[in-house]
């Protein structure tokens, strides 16, 4: 809040707005709920339910089954009702804590009731059951929180745990295949975001496959580029690449499929459209070539270097200059670990690193002279 007070001022005195419109910033903001807030109370909900659940766990012994088993009906009915009457009275923060214990409580009736019929199962399976019926509360949060943590915890149990069982049955489970799944998790959770987009609704829901996504397509282009550059050749045998190999063309049909939804629903303008289909031909051949090939050294930073920079031409024509900023430094960055790898010895690798730092200083002056007109182009605004 100290931090918007000073931009207000800092805008006020340079006549943008004036001491009304700070005034009424301030209060407004004021007024929204505190993530901070929110996540202590958060934590102590949580602390709450493993304290319960211990202390039923320590007497487990001393409770007959009907008596566990009715309390936590019970319970969890109480804790429904509390949700709907916070959500009746429109207090957010108090829906959202009972929606957040409501969840705690629904796995915690799961594990009670196993234990007490002694069911065998393994817990992605119960993760799963417990998704599934708490799917409709989810709904209800108006916060990020409860649909992320649903989202994220559904995606590793309903589909990464499944694909990899799959695999290993057909005895195709190897480091490569790993690289290919890494590489199809994005493109897979895109589809789910897209669709989102085209419904303009679950803002929420939208908020996790984009977090998801983006954190998936960091984690896949690191892992290729170690792939090609670090590791060790590999053996070429065809059996020893058929998962691998499933996993590039799964990828290539989910990319096709989810272009073409993106391209007829008119999600985003042609022109970036095009963009985004240079950045997944460039992305498929990464994949291609890190599950595919033994290392070649050097050609993933080239890769990088490549996918970076049409992301953050989109980045820009989009309007989000400090996400199109980021990925210029981490090309910067790409760029002089490649020539620290790519040249030995000493003297070399200090005349190159003075050489390397002489030239970041000298393309930071441009672009600080010339930024303005390079965003203004690469955003498709006139000067």
């Amino acid at each position: 809040m100290a931090r918007l007070t000073r931009r207000l001022n800092k805008w006020c005195r340079a006549g943008l707005i004036d001491e009304q419109q700070v005034v009424a910033i301030e209060k407004f903001e004021a007024g929204q709920p505190s993530w901070l807030l929110r996540g202590l109370l958060g934590l102590a909900v949580t602390s709450i339910g493993i304290g319960v659940i211990a202390l039923v766990a320590s007497h487990w012994e001393n409770i007959p089954d009907v008596i566990i088993l009715g309390l936590t009906f019970v319970l969890l009915a109480a804790i429904a009702l509390g949700a709907w009457a916070m959500k009746m009275r429109n207090n957010c923060t108090g829906a959202e804590l009972f929606i957040f214990a409501f969840l705690i409580a629904c796995l915690a009736a799961i594990g009670l009731i196993s234990q007490t019929f002694n069911l065998s199962g393994r817990l992605d399976h119960a993760l799963l059951f417990w998704g599934l019926i708490v799917a409709p509360i989810t709904v209800m949060a108006q916060f990020r929180l409860v649909p992320a943590l649903w989202l994220w915890v559904m995606l590793v149990v309903g589909l990464v745990i499944p694909i990899v069982e799959w695999v290993d049955q057909l005895g195709w489970l190897d480091q490569r295949t790993v690289i290919g799944l890494v590489g199809i998790l994005p493109i897979t959770t895109a589809i789910g975001l897209v669709a989102l987009n085209k419904l303009k609704r679950f803002d929420n829901f939208e908020w996790a496959f984009r977090v998801i996504t983006v954190f998936a397509w960091f984690s896949a282009i690191v892992i290729f580029d170690i792939s090609l550059s670090w590791e060790a050749a590999n053996p070429t045998n065809k059996d020893e690449l058929s998962g691998a190999s499933l996993m590039v063309s799964f990828g290539t049909l989910l990319s096709l499929f989810v272009f073409a939804l993106a391209w007829f629903w008119e999600i985003f303008p042609r022109a970036r459209l095009i963009l985004i289909g240079a950045q997944l031909g460039i992305y498929l051949c990464f994949l291609a070539l890190a599950c595919l090939t033994n290392g070649v050294p050097y050609l993933g930073s080239v890769f990088i270097i490549l996918l970076f920079g049409f992301c953050a031409t989109d980045m820009a024509r989009a309007g989000r200059r400090g996400a199109a900023q980021f990925l210029l430094v981490l090309i910067g960055i790409r760029m002089l670990t490649f020539y620290i790898d790519a040249f030995g010895g000493l003297a070399i690798t200090a005349v190159g690193l003075i050489c390397v730092g002489v030239l970041i200083l000298l393309t930071t002056l441009v672009w600080y002279r010339k930024r303005h007109n390079v965003m203004s182009w690469l955003e498709g605004v006139d000067k």
